[in-house]
């Protein structure tokens, strides 16, 4: 199943971080971050811009999911973020 709290734990795990690595990042608490994770809660718009910039990840492919990333990364982008995302993609699906 494609959910956001599946893609951002991905892109974590995908990055070889901590929960609380990637909390620092967003600027929330560890147990903040673990309700994101968890599908509690979901972040403010906010923290989760300020996560997908530190840690070079498309904030809309991170939100919507891969449907953004299919229509709006062409394939042979030499992005960052595109090569971040094709590593959240692959690993939920």
């Amino acid at each position: 199943m494609d959910t956001f709290p599946d893609r951002l734990k991905a892109a974590r795990l995908a990055a070889g971080a901590i929960q609380s690595q990637w909390a620092t990042l967003a600027g929330v608490d560890q147990s903040a971050y673990s309700l994101w994770e968890s599908g509690t809660c979901r972040p403010l718009a906010e923290n989760l811009a300020r996560l997908a910039e530190a840690a070079h990840l498309c904030l809309a492919c991170l939100a919507i999911g891969p449907q953004h990333f299919r229509s709006h990364h062409p394939p042979g982008a030499s992005s960052g973020m595109r090569s971040s995302y094709l590593l959240v993609e692959t690993q939920t699906s």
